[in-house]
């Protein structure tokens, strides 16, 4: 429901640049589900929740409609992006979120949501 506010939109109202990277996986359905339409300046990162962490590449192994079918999901904002293929997503991800931290002006609050894929299931 994208008429409940989240943390980063109110924290963008307040005057805080608002900046993302990692696993989105709060909705990707609808446009207005994504990060930089929910209060985020910048997203760099994936939508779904278990991709390959080196390729970015997932299948829909139980979806009767897409059995099998493989998919790709990074994005930058709203556009995929090849960047960083073949490096682990973790290492990728701290890369990302540091760039945003050293060209971030002192003057200006920051927030930075950095979620790591790592700790998530499948453990295979």
């Amino acid at each position: 429901n994208s008429s409940i506010r989240i943390l980063s939109e109110l924290l963008k109202q307040g005057g805080y640049a608002t900046h993302m990277v990692g696993k989105w996986h709060l909705g990707y359905c609808n446009p207005r589900y994504l990060p930089n339409n929910r209060g985020f300046d910048s997203f760099f990162g994936q939508y779904t929740h278990k991709t390959d962490y080196y390729s970015r590449k997932l299948t829909f192994e139980r979806s009767p409609r897409y059995k099998n079918a493989d998919a790709y999901d990074l994005q930058k904002n709203s556009n995929v992006t090849f960047e960083g293929e073949g490096e682990f997503s973790t290492d990728l991800y701290t890369r990302k979120a540091a760039k945003v931290i050293k060209k971030h002006p002192s003057s200006k609050p920051l927030f930075l949501y950095l979620a790591y894929q790592a700790p998530h299931m499948p453990f295979t």
